[in-house]
């Protein structure tokens, strides 16, 4: 293991070593992965994604220079629809990178394309995607059920024919699936407010996200 001060401490040089090793590893460990990937017959919308030759790199000092550090090497992949895909590599491999840049929330210039059902992505992109940070700023005095249900009535207003019982059904069913019903009423807390845990606020965060019909999820460390 490495840590951030022996980071800082190496040349250069030493430091594209690393990366060159961590970066064999990588392909080492996948090399052999074979997954069977099937629809899920409860998707109901298609949203397939591609993308080719994704890389990411930044300027850093080096010195009286500035030298080119690549954060992502170059990189092409494809996700049916109905598919549920794990990015998976050791820390500092550019899993969220690639996740940011996915998901279009990376505004730093990037090389390669993305494809959406075939498609470049347009303005409309982000109406049918959903994003699942690794930590999610929700209003500390929010319950959860209002937190999934502000997000329900934003994103997918709920037919005429539907009843507000039958709403709140179909809301009570996906916590209850999330193992949320139990804190339905409490609180989402935060540093000021006590609220549910860690892991049930992540949870919270992947029942706003299912709630909002979106057509693709991107989830950055939901587990």
């Amino acid at each position: 293991r490495v840590s951030v001060r022996m980071l800082q401490s190496m040349a250069v040089e030493d430091l594209d070593c690393l990366e060159a090793r961590m970066v064999a590893e990588q392909r080492r460990l996948i090399q052999d992965v074979d997954l069977a990937l099937e629809r899920d017959p409860k998707a109901t919308c298609d949203g397939s994604l591609s993308w080719k030759d994704i890389s990411f790199s930044v300027e850093v000092p080096d010195g009286r220079t500035r030298t080119r550090r690549t954060i992502l090497e170059p990189c092409t992949g494809h996700v049916d629809a109905g598919s549920l895909v794990a990015l998976m590599g050791p820390s500092g491999s550019g899993k969220t990178t690639l996740l940011d840049i996915l998901a279009g929330k990376k505004n730093a210039p990037y090389d390669g394309t993305v494809l959406f059902n075939g498609h470049e992505r347009d303005k409309f992109f982000p109406r049918v995607a959903a994003y699942v940070a690794q930590s999610e700023l929700m209003p500390e005095h929010w319950t959860v059920y209002e937190a999934v249900e502000f997000t329900s009535t934003l994103k997918k207003p709920r037919p005429k024919s539907m009843t507000g019982e039958e709403h709140a059904a179909n809301l009570d069913q996906l916590l209850k699936d999330l193992g949320l019903l139990h804190v339905r009423n409490s609180c989402i807390g935060g540093d000021r407010v006590r609220g549910i845990s860690g892991g049930q606020r992540k949870r919270a965060s992947l029942a706003r996200a299912l709630v909002s019909g979106a057509h693709i999820m991107f989830c950055d460390e939901p587990t």
